[in-house]
């Protein structure tokens, strides 16, 4: 990324919003993007405000405003210590805009309305604030996931460091796209690992009828023609990341067998290796297979803690 372009990282005012703007900060720090830390606050309904046309209701109205100017104040300190965070992971206070919206139709509808607004990439927290119990999580992030699909979706969990990043690959062109996203965030000084990882499940996953059924020898024959198959991915991937300047040996590929689910395959490699950064494209092979990819995407946010997740559209 360089200053044409331009990330979202949304805050809420929760420890883990500023832990999603320290992260996002340490990852963008020297790509040149410009950053807008985007904020949306609650906001008196409009029918609140009827209630001063009726004189018997006026009184309450100093005490409408009042709340509605604490909420302003808040909204811009939460903005304002999520600014000085990015600053000192590394972002140019030049590169940093701030904005505070009103709530108009739900904090996901919100900003995935703000999204279009010419982001390349939209950050938020996995969990919100204690107020918002829940929100990010079971619903904010979990929407997005289904319904942000024109921009990358970084979905941070605690406070991950960046130096190490997985790529879970396939043969389709939105897993291609994941590795030009990662290339997109490098800047000239970082020395991060890629971890290229491709999942297969194995005849040791398959249903016990199924493995009377099919010789265990043609299901290791299905695993090596799947390797076979991936290695050109990995060639393909390995040279974007050392042309955009990433040491050969800064990258490395696996196939990961055995694993129940492509989503668990990636969640333990990525644990097995702490690694903090898992990203994946949103598109599959076909139709099928990008149903099946929110369907990863939901099952790795959902079941990772201290991780970040970047789905890539």
């Amino acid at each position: 990324m360089n200053e044409k372009n331009k990330v979202m990282v949304a805050v809420d005012g929760s420890n883990q919003a500023f832990d999603t703007a320290r992260y996002a900060g340490r990852m963008l720090g020297g790509c040149g993007a410009r950053i807008v830390i985007y904020h949306v606050r609650m906001n008196v309904d409009e029918a609140f405000y009827d209630i001063g046309i009726n004189p018997a209701g006026r009184h309450q109205m100093a005490g409408i405003r009042a709340w509605e100017h604490e909420q302003r104040k808040a909204a811009d300190e939460i903005l304002e210590k999520a600014c000085h965070i990015m600053e000192r992971a590394g972002v140019d206070r030049a590169r940093i805009t701030v904005k505070a919206e009103p709530r108009k139709i739900g904090f996901a509808r919100d900003l995935i309305k703000e999204s279009y607004d010419g982001y390349d990439a939209v950050v938020i927290g996995r969990k919100g604030h204690r107020r918002f119990r829940g929100l990010v999580l079971g619903s904010v992030a979990n929407k997005l996931i289904e319904r942000l699909r024109h921009v990358p979706l970084w979905v941070v969990g605690g406070n991950p460091a960046p130096d190490r990043i997985l790529i879970g690959l396939d043969a389709s062109e939105g897993a291609m796209r994941a590795v030009d996203h990662v290339v997109s965030t490098r800047n000239g000084h970082d020395d991060r690992q890629i971890y290229l990882v491709h999942v297969v499940r194995t005849w040791e996953t398959l249903p016990s009828p199924i493995i009377l059924q099919i010789e265990k020898e043609q299901l290791e024959a299905l695993v090596a023609e799947a390797r076979e198959m991936i290695e050109p991915v990995f060639q393909e991937a390995a040279q974007r990341l050392e042309a955009a300047g990433y040491a050969a040996d800064r990258v490395q590929h696996e196939v990961v067998s055995g694993a129940d689910s492509r989503a668990m395959g990636l969640i333990q490699f990525a644990r097995q290796n702490d690694i903090g950064t898992l990203v994946m494209g949103r598109r599959g092979l076909s139709r099928v297979e990008d149903f099946l990819m929110g369907r990863v995407g939901h099952k790795i946010v959902n079941t990772v803690r201290n991780r970040a997740v970047w789905i890539v559209a």
